[in-house]
């Protein structure tokens, strides 16, 4: 999140990449969930709308069907304010 902040956000994409697909060969999916809602700020913040709505989506129906109801509302929360 930090690289979000500096606004590096190609290097910032690169990495949360790299760690969606740790997550998910490790079987993690709460966290996949939650790389995938940094993935979706990620793109917003590139300006690609379409790229994040997909990654928010994603990560909000993940997040409620794992039962984290507040990763689930930031995921949503996220997702409306596009």
């Amino acid at each position: 999140m930090l690289l979000l902040a500096r606004e590096d956000y190609a290097r910032a994409q690169t990495l949360l990449d790299a760690a969606l697909r740790r997550h998910v060969a490790a079987g993690n999916e709460r966290s996949a969930a939650l790389t995938r809602l940094s993935q979706g700020l990620a793109s917003r913040e590139r300006g690609d709308t379409a790229a994040a709505r997909r990654r928010l989506a994603r990560a909000a129906a993940d997040l409620a069907r794992l039962g984290d109801p507040v990763g689930q509302a930031a995921a949503l929360g996220e997702w409306a304010a596009l």
